[in-house]
């Protein structure tokens, strides 16, 4: 088990890690792929790695792990200036508001927050409330008029109070008091023996109230929680966690078994609700509550960003004085998970009263860059001090990196393609995943599987994820920024359009999350909206926020870009995507047409065309596949009703799979599934299909694309619409296999086109370094019989895909139904540089489809 201390305090995290093998994994249907046994680097190339089997994926995992263990170290001494006291005592609560349910429709015109009841005033009796443990978050939602429309789902808006008591801690003469609130979903107005002291919005940023004249010798403490659409929460599918498919739920600290099993827990007995149930809402105190000491003088806050140009660091501190003073700011830059030279400056400053903002630039030489296969951190600590004497202190940790975009301005001038991406002045291509359940884990303290699913990422030759319409947790967020994970992520707004203005929420969301993820090296896109149509006015209001406090943020305002025209003049900053769900979604779109290269961006969803410059990342792309029937019956809870053999004639996971369709025919190689142990391997065979197909089509498309990122990567908890590769207990479904290999940085791949006719050879090449006098070779057999094979020369160019050869198929013979191709890369010595082999249903693309008809 991997275990670290937990010092909630804002901006501070003191991390001991603990790297062993996780136990405990869970049996699972196995399939067959192939890793390489590097990782991004656009230096190396990935030499052919193999797990075939659940049991050698686990053995390469573990390497990975052994790999990444310097990386989790903090080298330097935890600091401890300040005294923390958690307000832990009893807490109550009650609803002054119950939720109710607005529909899409209704919620975008919103209403008004009513004025609150006097359930704030110190000798208010609240012995009938709800006793509760804090942190915890509700969530709730209502039915639907219609299941199988998701704009009729009705999430929910409610307005709850929480009460607690105190005494005030004995603390040395001139120090104040500070109330901290870790994290409030999503509206908070605080009281203190019934004095109003402040409020706050967003869930993610921590906020802190000095609370010093405000204290009794016993205090009460209230806090009015308002959440929801109806009050102008700009929520999309998902808040803090992601949403179980049940009416009513609540989310405690380490309670995972309870969660799971109760009447009341997510799988209670109100049971799934359908395919828009992750359209509730939820809120309360999320996160730790805590008192904190602190002088007249004090840190607020800290921003360290690396400057390539000239080999320093630019630090900014915000400083909360209560009296004018003299002090010295003094900081270093220490090496955080690597042995090297620390870095000091020291500047004297006149701190006026109030709030104030100090830069400070330190110099340092042999500058480690942080990258996906190498995340070198640096701890960035800062000491006020007067004479000799220290007043405050606070660490944060950073890595030396840049991400950039290539604006259209820099386009015109150097002709390479606006929109392309940039770590640390190579181009990257962005092989990202969408995910949401890490807070979830976090949350219950499983930090192991945390690790685990990061590093299967990673294992899968993943680059990036998309935290999708989440925020993650600060400690999250660190575990990425140690493993080498490049993250975006998600404020998330959407579920309906809001027309020519924006809720005060969403705009004022802006800055919160540039600060909150301005230190992570991990961090390079902040995301505000999803599938939603947006005032240009009011994104670029949006833009400026984020600006101002982040010059160098690149922003995707959108994901799943619809009519928005973005704003001009901010192409250096601006990332846009597009989510093409062709094959999952419907009967049209189906595999056989989604065989081609990317000639212009239209072709990515042909009935919504739109007009941009330069290039796109895909954002959502997928296809769903049931857990393997292990999976099933070792961690589903009881109200799922698994049965006892998988012969039954039943169908657990029914969205867009359906006993008869289309779908599970072509994933049953035209066959048709009759029970549940083959609807499972028709799903799997089909998502893993799906998902070949499509990435190999933006794998060879790089002049149009600069990244995607499939939906999605792993399950939180057990689910009944199974969107991703991973199960819950990460078991990985036969996509997961399939991503391994195409999702390699250089790999050879092929495409069927002419309806059966042409077979197109590739090279795909993410790695910025060509590849000169290399040799493709290709075999195809049936039923072990060899029935084509060929080779050629190619020069693979740097960060691009190349067309190596068209090979006709009309020799096959039109009875062949299923063959198995296999790519081989070498070097003009011979070495292995990449192979690719996948078993192809060829029936399926021949021109009249007749099977399937």
């Amino acid at each position: 088990m991997l275990n670290y201390i937990r010092k909630n305090i804002v901006f501070r995290q003191v991390l001991m890690f603990v790297f062993v093998v996780s136990a405990g994994w869970n049996s699972c249907l196995l399939a067959r792929g192939e890793s390489p046994t590097n990782h991004e680097d656009d230096l190396t190339v990935c030499a052919p790695g193999v797990f075939d089997s659940y049991e050698t994926m686990r053995a390469e995992l573990a390497k990975l792990r052994k790999a990444y263990r310097p990386f989790m170290r903090s080298l330097p001494k935890p600091l401890h200036i300040r005294e923390q006291i958690p307000v832990a005592g009893k807490w109550r609560f009650a609803y002054e508001v119950e939720p109710f349910g607005l529909s899409v429709r209704e919620y975008v015109k919103g209403r008004n927050i009513p004025q609150p009841k006097k359930w704030y005033s110190k000798d208010y009796d609240d012995s009938l409330w709800e006793t509760v443990d804090v942190p915890e978050w509700r969530y709730r939602q209502f039915p639907h008029s219609d299941p199988k429309n998701p704009r009729t789902r009705k999430a929910a808006t409610s307005i709850g109070w929480y009460r607690t008591s105190f005494s005030t801690p004995t603390v040395k003469k001139g120090k104040r008091l500070f109330l901290v609130f870790q994290g409030v979903d999503w509206r908070a107005q605080v009281w203190v023996n019934g004095k109003f002291v402040g409020s706050h919005i967003t869930y993610y940023e921590p906020f802190r109230f000095d609370i010093t004249e405000f204290l009794e010798k016993d205090n009460i403490l209230a806090v009015r929680v308002i959440d929801g659409p109806g009050y102008g929460e700009p929520m999309a599918a998902w808040g803090p966690f992601p949403a179980p498919e049940s009416r009513l739920s609540r989310y405690t600290r380490n309670n995972q078994k309870e969660f799971l099993l109760s009447p009341t827990g997510a799988y209670g007995s109100a049971g799934p609700q359908g395919i828009a149930g992750h359209g509730g809402g939820g809120g309360g105190l999320v996160r730790e509550v805590y008192l904190e000491s602190c002088g007249e003088i004090c840190i607020a806050a800290v921003f360290a960003r690396a400057d390539l140009r000239n080999n320093s660091v630019r630090v900014k501190v915000e400083t909360d004085v209560k009296i004018d003073r003299k002090a010295s700011i003094e900081v270093q830059i220490i090496p955080e998970n690597f042995v090297g030279q620390p870095f000091l400056k020291t500047s004297s400053k006149k701190l006026s009263a109030g709030f104030g903002e100090h830069e400070i630039a330190v110099p340092i030489s042999g500058m480690k860059l942080w990258s996906c296969k190498s995340p070198y951190l640096y701890r960035c600590r800062v000491i006020l001090k007067d004479g000799g004497r220290i007043i405050d202190g606070r660490d944060v940790l950073f890595g030396c990196r840049s991400f950039t975009v290539t604006s259209a301005e820099e386009s015109k001038k150097t002709g390479d393609t606006q929109g392309t991406l940039y770590l640390n002045g190579k181009p990257i291509f962005l092989r990202g995943a969408n995910t949401n359940g890490l807070n979830l884990w976090w949350y219950w303290g499983q930090d192991d599987k945390i690790v685990d699913c990061l590093l299967m990422l990673k294992l899968a030759n993943f680059n990036m994820v998309r935290v999708t319409q989440h925020v993650n947790f600060p400690e999250v967020r660190e575990y990425m920024d140690r493993l080498g994970i490049m993250s975006e992520q998600d404020q998330g707004y959407g579920n309906g359009r809001i027309g020519r203005t924006s809720p005060e929420e969403w705009l004022a969301t802006a800055r919160p999350l540039a600060r909150e993820c301005y230190n992570n090296p991990g961090v390079v896109i902040l995301n505000f909206g999803n599938e939603v149509t947006l005032n240009t006015r009011i994104v670029k209001k949006l833009m400026d926020e984020v600006l101002t406090v982040d010059p160098e943020r690149i922003i995707m305002p959108i994901s799943g870009l619809r009519k928005t025209v973005l704003p001009k003049g901010y192409s250096k900053n601006l990332v846009r995507d597009y989510h093409s769900y062709e094959g999952w979604y419907g009967k049209s779109g189906m595999v056989w047409n989604l065989a081609k290269k990317i000639e212009k961006l239209s072709d990515l969803r042909p009935k919504e065309t739109i007009t941009i410059d330069g290039k796109l990342i895909v954002g959502e792309f997928g296809a769903e596949a049931m857990d393997s029937y292990e999976t099933m019956k070792s961690i589903f809870p009881p109200q799922f009703e698994v049965p006892d053999s998988p012969d039954v004639d039943v169908l657990k996971g029914y969205y867009q799979v359906k006993k008869d369709g289309l779908k599970q025919k072509v994933g049953f190689y035209g066959k048709v599934p009759r029970n549940l142990g083959e609807y499972i391997e028709a799903s799997q065979n089909y998502q893993a299909l799906l998902l070949a197909e499509r990435t190999t089509t933006f794998r060879i498309s790089p002049e149009k694309l600069s990244g995607y990122i499939m939906f999605y990567f792993a399950e939180p908890l057990p689910s009944f619409w199974p969107k991703a590769i991973v199960s819950s207990n990460l078991c990985p479904k036969k996509a997961y296999y399939e991503m391994a290999k195409v999702n390699r940085p250089l790999v050879p791949l092929f495409q069927i086109q002419k309806g059966g006719r042409i077979i197109e050879m590739w090279v795909a090449n993410d790695l910025a370094r060509e590849f000169r006098n290399c040799k493709i070779s290709w075999t195809m057999e049936s039923s072990g019989k060899e029935l084509l094979a060929g080779s050629k020369i190619v020069d693979v160019p740097a960060s691009n895909a190349i067309l190596a050869e068209k090979v006709d198929l009309t020799a096959v013979p039109e009875e062949t139904k299923i063959v198995k191709i296999s790519l081989r890369l070498t070097d003009s010595s011979g070495r292995e540089l990449s192979s690719y082999e996948r078993e192809l249903w060829l029936e399926l693309w021949r021109k009249e489809h007749a099977v399937v008809k």
